[in-house]
């Protein structure tokens, strides 16, 4: 099971360190291995995470190309008939050098092309590189367990494709939403296919492939499986027996794997009897069940675990969940989601604990109660279709009832694929909507009947097989399993689903409606067959569904964040009971909202120049410190703000659209807005000294408590008064090095207690850095693979010259000597003046085939870059503290540094490399020289990279920030 990523773009140059920060952004869903394929011939490369299932050697590594070099395969899935098929392909003369099902699927293509996908029996999504026919090929599984979204624009010749809607935002921060996203969220309570939060962003339909054929960029969709309803089973008696035998075989192929299994128990039917199956196929005490329960007795199904927990002999573990877990774990829970969805928190935790318990792949119980008949809406169809035959201005009074389910009947009056199913499970009718978005019903209602590729609703059915497919296609696919897949994978876990086995399928399709659905909404079917496996307590029981007391945990909670009048009034509804959780918890998910359980403490501003508009150490900083401010502030349930006065929006990975305001250089608009706020706030935090002359204006009229943030130079000399005056009248100041707070107190007069070391941090988002992959950023740069190469990253000014590279460049000459091939690599920005000067000075001390200047090097890509180099070297004069150096240092280099200024501080004065003195060139000589005859080991790389956690981490970052807010007061 794997994450994979994919990327197809003539316009852009960096596609395979885009890839990597794409694959990297899923590494939860694959934490055994990595990979990256990238192609020579074409812009295109492909990337892969693993969580090792079915061979766990390197021999499963992907991408995984053929012998010869024509097919490569990223896989993401499951084969469950590969042996089958492995048997039969060697038959053909295929010979398999690995155990992996990854294989098989490489060698079904080469064998019989497309057409391979009809004889998988499994659950998968996958991209496949045909170098002789020029074709990319993705396809998804016959029930979409496993998720594909892809963005293509053939005009532009640009395709993507990824197993998370997350990896496309890692590209590009700033990739613009769906508009309709809301629209869609509110009426599905999910996103339903093809539709994502994303413009463009697009889900592959279950059981299609999408063809891109080469040079001409023609992109086609087509189905590949298609199921039939063929009622030739009509005998009662002959359908339990081939149930039983395609139930039970199913769950034998589902239990194979080569790291542990498990089975979540619900207590239900349909959990209880995959493990009372699986039970009977598995070595006695060899079976492990993990189940959740609650003290809210109502809800627990202890009783009923406990039952089959004695009958299968499995071990069981299980967990309570508290309300306390639920708020602790929020945070988590709405970054797990990648999609958002009003279901699925039930799927984070029994994945959660699943992996507590050991466990790699479970057995889930998904997809029953659609393929026979188990929820309420298989009994409402023939009601449903006398309303149908009403006018359509007698549905559309609907809307005028106060009741939520008579409301949803006007649904009914638009006759799309869709309309039927909101009027079973819809949330907010189109009215509402509108109202809650302050938009026009038109507008809802022209969004609300768009086609949903991908769905198959053929009218002449019998109503219960209509229900049937309809729920399939709509509830199971587009939001129990991506919720499952989403919730399951964020936690290292795969799960698997039996009963959308192809076979299960396929019998239930060709079982007459009758024999199927005896009586509608009980599964009589599926019961009658197992009654002698399964205990009458539980075929017995009313249905209960995978719930958890929601409503009740936030009977009573507050919303943290800036409230609107709709929230309010939803929120009032919802405690006085009027509002069904579900309901409430999708409006909340479409304001981005935040969840918290107690009155609301602090209020905190944030004031920055720049966070998201820029890049640049101070930018860096901002953006760490407002998602600190935020997350804290939600765990805290305070509230925080953030007004910048040259961004225009904000980047929601850091800081959400609720509570920032950007005033795009207006500063003017900017001042009367504080002036008119800020008495609203306990904590004002400024986070450049040039904010301070308002701020100090603002504490003569309020009585707020003033932090002002000090990173370095600009607080070294004398000030005018009026900075002075603020330096030594904040409560706190917050300086990123020992060295600034020195100079604070020795420059400025500033009394020592009212300064708190803060240094800077990694940025959360920095990819994932895994040592390995040096040569990959060499070959991106040109570079040679086994020279010695030393990196500086910085802004390349003609007013700041003091960062040392022209130490490092006259340092050079005398390190050739003994390292004659050694690159330097100078990343940054370059005004003219300056890069004419560099260049200039290169070219004077004949290093023109030596140095190499990148330019501008995006965040996201700064990783790869760092990763490709030996040694970091940066004699910096006048350097506040420096994120390069712990950066560098995360990545497993070595670091030289000047000893003069907030460097010593990021190197932790020289345990995380050495320091020297700016300006002596045989100093710095003799640090490189040294540093790059004795290159890190593993275990130096590892001890430094826990160095730099420990100390400059974002975990410790934000403990730190949170100690500083609550010792405040």
């Amino acid at each position: 099971m794997c994450r994979i990523a994919g990327i197809l773009d003539y316009s852009h140059k960096d596609n395979l360190l885009c890839i990597n920060a794409m694959r990297d952004s899923m590494w939860r869903g694959g934490p055994d291995d990595m990979g990256t394929y990238t192609d020579a011939d074409i812009p295109f490369a492909m990337a892969v995470r693993r969580l090792a299932l079915l061979d766990l050697s390197p021999l499963g590594h992907q991408p995984m190309v053929a012998e010869n070099d024509d097919i490569v395969l990223a896989y993401n899935g499951e084969l469950y008939n590969y042996l089958e098929l492995r048997a039969e392909l060697r038959e053909l003369g295929v010979h398999f050098k690995t155990g992996t099902d990854t294989e098989v699927v490489l060698a079904a293509y080469r064998q019989w092309g497309e057409a391979c996908f009809n004889r998988f029996n499994g659950m998968f999504a996958l991209c496949l590189w045909n170098k002789k026919l020029k074709q990319i090929l993705v396809a998804r599984d016959h029930a979409g367990m496993k998720p594909l979204y892809y963005f293509v624009d053939e005009a532009k010749r640009q395709f993507y494709f990824a197993s998370e809607v997350r990896a496309f935002k890692h590209i590009n921060p700033f990739w613009p939403e769906d508009e309709n996203w809301r629209v869609r969220l509110l009426a599905f309570g999910h996103m339903p296919e093809p539709h994502t939060t994303l413009q463009g962003v697009k889900t592959l339909p279950a059981g299609h492939y999408l063809k891109l054929s080469l040079p001409h960029f023609k992109c086609t969709t087509q189905r590949w499986y298609a199921p039939v309803a063929q009622p030739l089973i009509t005998d009662a008696t002959e359908a339990r027996l081939l149930l039983e035998a395609a139930l039970s075989q199913a769950v034998s192929r589902h239990l194979v794997a080569d790291a542990p299994l498990g089975i979540f128990l619900s207590g239900g039917t349909d959990s209880s009897l995959l493990t009372l199956l699986a039970a009977k196929q598995l070595p006695p005490g060899s079976l492990h069940t993990v189940s959740l329960v609650f003290n809210e007795l109502g809800y627990s199904e202890k009783k009923y675990q406990d039952i089959i927990v004695a009958q299968s002999g499995a071990k069981h573990q299980s967990y309570t969940i508290s309300p306390q877990d639920f708020e602790i774990a929020m945070p988590d829970i709405l970054a797990a989601m990648d999609q958002p969805s009003n279901d699925g928190i039930n799927s984070y935790f029994i994945s959660k604990y699943a992996r507590a318990a050991g466990l790699t792949a479970v057995l889930s119980g998904i997809g029953a109660d659609e393929l026979f008949g188990g929820y309420d809406t298989f009994k409402w169809r023939t009601r449903t279709l006398g309303l149908q035959k009403l006018p359509k201005w007698t549905l559309a009074l609907a809307s005028l009832a106060t009741d939520d389910r008579l409301k949803r009947v006007k649904f009914l009056q638009y006759g799309t694929k869709a309309a039927e199913y909101l009027f079973y499970r819809g949330f907010f009718i189109p009215e509402q909507i509108a109202r809650l978005l302050d938009i026009e019903v038109k507008q809802v209602e022209a969004i609300l009947a768009e086609d949903h590729t991908g769905v198959h609703l053929p009218k002449e059915t019998d109503n219960s097989t209509y229900i049937s497919n309809m729920e399939q296609q709509y509830y199971l696919r587009h939001q129990l399993l991506r919720d499952a897949d989403a919730m399951s994978m964020w936690h290292s876990l795969e799960v698997r689903i039996p009963f959308l086995d192809r076979q299960v399928i396929e019998l239930c399709n060709s079982v007459a409606p009758a024999v199927r659905f005896p009586v509608p909404g009980s599964k009589t079917w599926l019961i009658d067959t197992f009654k002698a496996t399964l205990p009458p307590a539980i075929w017995q029981r009313k249905k209960m569904g995978f719930t958890f007391p929601f409503h009740l945990w936030t009977k009573t909670a507050n919303i943290a964040g800036a409230a609107d009048r709709r929230l309010f009034e939803l929120q009032k509804s919802f405690s006085f009971g009027q509002l069904k959780w579900s309901r409430y918890w999708t409006y909340l998910l479409s304001t981005g909202q935040k969840i918290g359980f107690s009155p609301p403490g602090k209020k905190i501003l944030f004031l920055s120049l720049t966070s998201f508009s820029a890049t640049g150490g101070i930018e860096k900083f901002n953006r760490s410190l407002s998602k600190a401010l935020q997350e804290t502030a939600a765990d805290q349930n305070w509230q925080v703000s953030h007004f910048s006065v040259y961004d225009d929006r904000t980047d929601p990975r850091y800081f959400s659209a609720n509570g920032f305001v950007g005033f795009s250089k207006q500063k003017l608009k900017y001042s009367l807005h504080l002036l008119r706020q800020a008495w609203h706030y306990d904590i004002i935090i400024a986070g450049h000294i040039n904010l301070g002359v308002l701020l100090w204006f603002i504490g003569k009229i309020y009585p707020v408590k003033m932090w002002c943030m000090a990173h370095g130079i600009e607080v070294w000399q004398p000030l005018p008064r009026i900075k002075t005056a603020l330096l030594r009248a904040c409560d706190t100041l917050l300086s990123v090095s020992q060295f600034t707070a020195d100079k604070l107190e020795a420059v400025h007069g500033v009394d020592a207690k009212h300064i708190r070391i803060f240094p800077n941090t990694i940025d959360p988002y920095f990819a994932p850095v895994f040592l390995h992959d040096k040569i990959v950023g060499r070959t991106a740069l040109g570079l040679p693979a086994e020279a010695p190469i030393l990196l500086t990253v910085a802004r390349l000014a003609h007013t700041e010259k003091y960062k040392g590279y022209d130490d490092i460049l006259m340092a050079l000459p005398a390190i050739k000597v003994h390292f004659p091939n050694i690159k330097y690599v100078l990343a940054g920005n370059a005004d003219d003046i300056e890069y004419g000067r560099i260049t200039n000075l290169i070219a004077d001390l004949q290093l023109t085939n030596t140095v190499v200047m990148t330019g501008f090097v995006e965040d996201h890509l700064l990783p790869q870059l760092y990763q490709m180099a030996d040694a970091f070297v940066m004699p910096s004069r006048k350097e506040g503290f420096g994120i390069v150096f712990i950066e560098a240092a995360w990545c497993g280099l070595p670091l030289i540094a000047g000893n003069q200024d907030g460097s010593a501080d990021a190197l932790l004065n020289g345990t995380l490399g050495r320091l020297i003195t700016p300006g002596d060139i045989p100093q710095l000589t003799e640090a490189i020289l040294q540093t790059l005859k004795s290159p890190y080991t593993i275990i130096q790389q590892q001890a430094a990279r826990q160095a730099v956690a420990d100390h400059f981490g974002y975990p410790a970052f934000k403990a730190r920030l949170a100690a500083a807010l609550n010792a405040s007061g």
